[in-house]
């Protein structure tokens, strides 16, 4: 029997991608700065991607604050 942690996990990372691009390129639709799709996705892979790191250093430093010395 195959995992499908890793399916759900690359799923929903698309989703959210896929939403944020959503979000960016109608943003600037809205405010008339229109961008390219490819612009708004790769723009969205940015902010994701400095999210997901600022997280695992929060956890860590959380983590390390935790610990009796």
């Amino acid at each position: 029997m195959t995992s499908t942690r890793p399916v759900r996990i690359l799923a929903g990372a698309a989703a959210w991608w896929g939403l944020v691009t959503a979000a960016l390129w109608l943003g600037g639709l809205l405010l008339g700065q229109s961008a390219p799709l490819s612009g708004c996705a790769l723009g969205a892979l940015l902010i994701i991607a400095i999210g997901e790191i600022g997280d695992r250093v929060r956890r860590a430093w959380t983590t390390t604050r935790r610990r009796p010395h």
